[in-house]
């Protein structure tokens, strides 16, 4: 599933980033894709910014399918979402967040056959969430890096904290302030020395 981490404040600003790290499990371990990114985990469609990530090839059916709806229907991409996974009922890693230019959250898991969740703002001042691979870990770094930088180099700091097989590569940011658009910006990470990698085929 990759990262996903968010900060929501108050004000109607918000900032999403996603890692461009592609992984499979071989011979029971993670291993980076090296022969494959992916910098599409987030797009934005009438100024939502959504995070789709998990099996490759259904994450890209499904964005394309979110990039051609005519106005933005949560309840319409889970049931999309369904029938693409109605195949592959044991799949839990996919995991969506759509943050609406109101900046109300709305998560949906495989896991959880894609039910629409609310996701409520936990603090008053600036919330964090995150969704994916090492996800308790960043929620914890990114909580603390925040205490001492501003918010695009806090989150550059949180994925390189938790940089590893299934999480690396490039860091893609979309920030927006209230009201206003949406600007992207990308950041290449660090990766760990002696991470297990390889060239795959992946599907």
């Amino acid at each position: 599933m990759s990262l996903c981490i968010l900060f929501r404040t108050p004000d109607g600003g918000a900032l999403m980033a996603a890692d461009s790290a592609v992984s499979v499990e071989y011979d029971g371990l993670p291993h980076r894709v090296e022969n494959i990114e992916d910098h599409d985990k987030i797009i934005t469609h009438f100024g939502h910014m959504i995070f789709c990530s998990g099996n490759l090839d259904r994450c890209k059916d499904l964005r394309c399918y979110i990039k051609s709806l005519r106005m933005v229907d949560c309840d319409e991409i889970s049931r999309y979402a369904q029938r693409l996974w109605e195949k592959d009922p044991y799949d839990n890693s996919t995991g969506l967040f759509v943050c609406r230019p109101d900046n109300t959250l709305l998560g949906m898991l495989s896991a959880q056959n894609f039910r629409v969740t609310h996701l409520p703002m936990k603090h008053s001042q600036l919330d964090i969430q995150t969704l994916g691979f090492h996800m308790n870990e960043a929620y914890i770094k990114a909580c603390l890096q925040v205490k001492t930088q501003n918010s695009i180099n806090a989150m550059v700091s949180t994925f390189n904290g938790v940089a590893c097989e299934e999480v690396g590569g490039a860091v893609h940011l979309f920030s927006r302030v209230r009201g206003g658009d949406i600007v992207h910006k990308k950041v290449p990470l660090s990766d760990p020395y002696g991470i297990r990698k390889g060239v795959f085929i992946c599907q």
